[in-house]
C-alpha cells in the first residue's frame, strides 16, 4: 500500500490489536475486558485487498452497477462495515456487504514513495500479475455479508505464506456447477414436448 494510507493502516492495527487476546491480561483481549463479550473475528479481513462493495442503495436507477472494483482501507468504527476505497474516483465508501478477492492486491505494484501517487492501478496491473505467475493459488470464496462467512483470517485457506509478502493473484471464482440429485427430462435424454 502507498504512503498515503498510513493513517487508515494505523487505525485497521489498532482495530486488531484491540481484539487480540494480550499476556497483561492473561489471555483476555481489551474488547472482551471493556465490553465484556468476546470478540468477533468471522468479519475480519486482508488488509488492502481487491473488494467490491454493494452500491445498490445509492444508484440513480436499477440498470446501474450493482458493484464497484475497491481496495480495502479498514472497518468503520461507526458502522458495522467496512472502509473501500473506489479505484476509479477516489473516494471512500462505507458498506457492509462486500465481496473480497483476498488473494489480489492491486497495489501491489506501486512502489511506496513518499509523495502522493497521481494514478490508481487498472485492471491491467491485476491481470498482468496473472500473467506472470505459473500456478495460482485456490481463490477462496467471498461471502456477501460479514456475518456468513464462517473462515477466520487466521485460518483462511488462502492465506499467503510469509515468506511471500503479496500474492500476486486476482483471477476470478470459476462458476460452479449445479449437482443437484433430480432428473430431469433433459438429463433422461427427453427433448419432445410436455404433452400437458
Amino acid at each position: 500500500m502507498p504512503y498515503r494510507f498510513w493513517a487508515e493502516a494505523l487505525a485497521t492495527a489498532a482495530y486488531l490489536l484491540n481484539r487480540r487476546p494480550c499476556k497483561a491480561t492473561i489471555a483476555i483481549s481489551p474488547f472482551q475486558k471493556l465490553y465484556g463479550v468476546q470478540p468477533d473475528y468471522q468479519h475480519l479481513r486482508t488488509f488492502g485487498c481487491l473488494c467490491y462493495p454493494n452500491i445498490t442503495a445509492t444508484a440513480p436507477h436499477k440498470l446501474a452497477p450493482r458493484s464497484i472494483k475497491c481496495v480495502l482501507l479498514g472497518y468503520s468504527p461507526d458502522h458495522k462495515g467496512y472502509h473501500c476505497l473506489d479505484l476509479s474516483s477516489g473516494r471512500v465508501l462505507t458498506s457492509r456487504h462486500v465481496y473480497f478477492e483476498e488473494a489480489c492486491f492491486p497495489f501491489a505494484q506501486e512502489q511506496p514513495s513518499r509523495t502522493p501517487a497521481s494514478t490508481m492501478p487498472t485492471d491491467a496491473d491485476c491481470h498482468d500479475q496473472i500473467a506472470r505467475q505459473p500456478h495460482p493459488p485456490p481463490v477462496r470464496s467471498a461471502s456477501t455479508s460479514p456475518a456468513s462467512s464462517s473462515l477466520s483470517p487466521m485460518t483462511s485457506a488462502s492465506s499467503p505464506p510469509a515468506s511471500s509478502p503479496t500474492p500476486a493473484t486476482c483471477s476470478p471464482a470459476s462458476p460452479v456447477q449445479s449437482q443437484h440429485p433430480m432428473l430431469t427430462r433433459a438429463r433422461a435424454g427427453v427433448f419432445k414436448p410436455n404433452p400437458r
